[in-house]
Parts: structure tokens; sequence; C-alpha cells
């Protein structure tokens, strides 16, 4: 059978404004000012690498492990709040996939996200 994997941000979806401005929110929280240029560098990448670069742009020290999740944790609540109901699709992805599954294939999702985001 033949499948195709796909990542999630930025290929299934559309979420790179929903994802800016819960970053823009998160980084102001730590005292840092982010910039769309900076938030490129960092879209698509795992939440604990970035925090960790907010708290470095901020000139703050990195916080433990159980802090860091729970401000991982704020920021996918932010993220959820940005994207609220709208489908974030990109254009022709529904249609390419189902054309896909009629024709048999089998379908994934490579994704870093977390798993709340994936579903």
């Amino acid at each position: 059978m033949p499948a195709a994997i796909f990542d999630l941000d930025g290929t299934l979806v559309d979420t790179y404004d929903a994802h800016f401005a819960a970053w823009r929110s998160m980084a102001q929280q730590i005292g840092h000012s982010l910039t769309e240029e900076q938030f490129r560098h960092q879209f698509g990448r795992k939440n604990d690498p970035i925090l960790a670069e907010l708290h470095e742009f901020a000139g703050k020290p990195l916080p433990d492990k159980e802090a860091l999740a729970l401000l991982a944790e704020q920021k996918e609540g932010l993220f959820c709040s940005e994207l609220g109901d709208r489908d974030p699709c990109m254009p022709g992805v529904a249609r390419f996939v189902s054309d896909l599954r009629g024709d048999g294939w089998g379908i994934g999702v490579g994704s870093s996200a977390p798993p709340g985001n994936i579903a």
C-alpha cells in the first residue's frame, strides 16, 4: 500500500500567525519583545529550545524543568486561543488528502508539535 507522511505546521495547516501571537505573548511575559525575524528562526522547533532562547534574549536565567513545562503548557493554551474555532487547513489540503485516501493511500502525520496540537 502506498503511503504519505506529512508535516503538520506549515504543510497541512497554516498556524504561523497563531503561533507567532502566542510566542509574542510568552516573550513579553519573559521580558523580551519578539520580532518576526526571531520567530521565523524559531518556527517549527520544540517549545523547550524556544523558551531557552527567549530567556537568553531577555537576559534571564533559564527556569527549572517544571517551570519550563508550565510555560510550554501556557504557550500552547495561548496558541489554541489564538487559533480559535477556525479551520487552519492549507488551501487544497483536505481535498488532496481525501483523494489520496480514496486511491488507497495510507496517511500519516510526523510533527514535533505537542500531541494536543496534532489532534
